[in-house]
């Protein structure tokens, strides 16, 4: 289907930006960039129409051949974000790789690409990359058991290759900024930083009683809990979590909401099984998108031991729901959290577990993280991200800001 744009009034003159619909069809539908793509096109739609007098902005379908632009309304839902479908195997990676002449034809002037694993070889456009995190730079070891070295070395090829093909970059915290600076010396004034954010209207303190009915029958909850919201990914540190529920004796139950690929399965049921932890975890595996603020609202905690993200959206999510965070002060965590959020050093088992038992008992505590969540919260919204990342694409094609 041959596409129109978020931008109301039209012109003649207005310059189109393309932005890469990949993300909801592949494996990130159901992560952290799936979820980043959907709110932000959310939230270009909320924008002042004004914001778009010179511009417009339109979605790319690269799964199919020949590729076609999107109306970004048609993607959105009553709620005003981009519904979920399944993941199907990306299709046409040669064809990312070797973008240029099919953007031009297509009346391209500018192209944002929220996945850096499809970075193009050759865009013939200017390029705005999304870098949500460098991870796997970070830590090989979790990500090459067999050959770690190797793998680093090719990650940091491709990552220097990203960051020089890009026009512009745009990251979600300073921390990864850093990171970019550090390592690919990548100057400054060619990465801005544009928070992710949560969207308050979803994600809030206050639930209806039928609501919170069908969550707990749904969920099969019946008492107080603990969450995790994540995948098993290797830096999500999910086997401290399982020690740290050990280490607490606590009968509270851990709720894992999040897909779990297979192959972190086998690993994660021996760790169960070696702690003898029965019945107190359980894996909800994927939560639907309108289930998960009523999980974090009834929860006593959320429990996020992750040993590094490039934002950390359930942090945010869970202030917004009134619900006390304990993480590691790592990464992009203390910077997104500020004093918000109970933090401890990275791979704190007693620290970690302090935390728990505190949050357990002394409600004192847990309504003083819930108020101070709730006013750091407010400081990330969607909107504000769509405002910034449309002054990145103001930026690029020489347009007034």
């Amino acid at each position: 289907m041959e596409g129109e744009s978020l931008s109301k009034p039209k012109t003649g003159g207005s310059k189109k930006v393309f932005i890469d619909l990949a993300p909801f069809v592949t494996a990130s539908a159901f992560q952290g960039i799936g979820r980043y793509l959907r709110e932000l096109l959310g939230a270009f739609g909320k924008l002042d129409p004004a914001h778009w007098k010179d511009l417009e902005a339109v979605g790319l379908d690269t799964q199919s051949w020949p590729w076609k632009t999107v109306k970004i309304e048609e993607l959105l839902k009553e709620n005003g974000v981009p519904k979920v479908t399944a993941p199907i195997p990306a299709k046409s990676t040669w064809r990312h790789r070797m973008a240029g002449r099919y953007l031009k034809a297509l009346g391209c002037a500018c192209y944002h690409q929220p996945e850096p694993h499809h970075t193009p070889i050759f865009a013939g456009v200017p390029l705005v990359l999304s870098i949500h995190d460098i991870i796997p730079i970070e830590f090989p070891h979790l990500y090459s058991r067999k050959a770690p070295r190797i793998r680093l070395c090719i990650n940091l090829a491709l990552m220097k290759f990203r960051t020089l093909s890009a026009s512009h970059i745009i990251t979600g915290s300073q921390y990864v900024k850093e990171q970019l600076q550090r390592r690919f010396q990548v100057p400054p004034a060619k990465i801005s930083v544009a928070y992710y954010g949560v969207d308050l209207n979803r994600f809030h303190p206050h639930t209806a009683l039928e609501e919170e009915r069908r969550v707990a029958r749904d969920y099969n909850i019946n008492g107080p809990y603990f969450l995790y919201v994540g995948t098993a990914d290797p830096r999500k540190n999910l086997g401290f979590l399982l020690e740290a529920m050990a280490a607490s004796q606590t009968e509270i139950p851990l709720l894992v909401a999040g897909r779990i690929h297979d192959l972190h399965r086998p690993q994660l049921q021996a760790k169960l099984q070696q702690l003898q932890l029965g019945n107190k975890v359980r894996f909800l595996g994927y939560v639907a998108e309108d289930d998960l603020p009523a999980l974090y609202r009834h929860s006593l905690a959320l429990l996020f031991p992750s040993l590094s993200e490039g934002f950390g959206l359930p942090v945010v999510e869970a202030m917004a729901c009134g619900t006390p965070v304990v993480a590691f002060a790592n990464s992009s965590i203390p910077e997104v959290a500020g004093d918000a959020a109970w933090l401890v050093p990275t791979n704190d088992l007693p620290a970690f577990v302090e935390a728990m038992k505190v949050l357990a008992v002394n409600h004192e505590k847990r309504q003083e993280l819930v108020a101070t969540g709730l006013e750091r919260a407010k400081l990330f919204t969607w909107e504000n991200t769509a405002r910034a990342v449309l002054g990145v694409y103001r930026r690029v094609l020489g347009l007034p800001q």
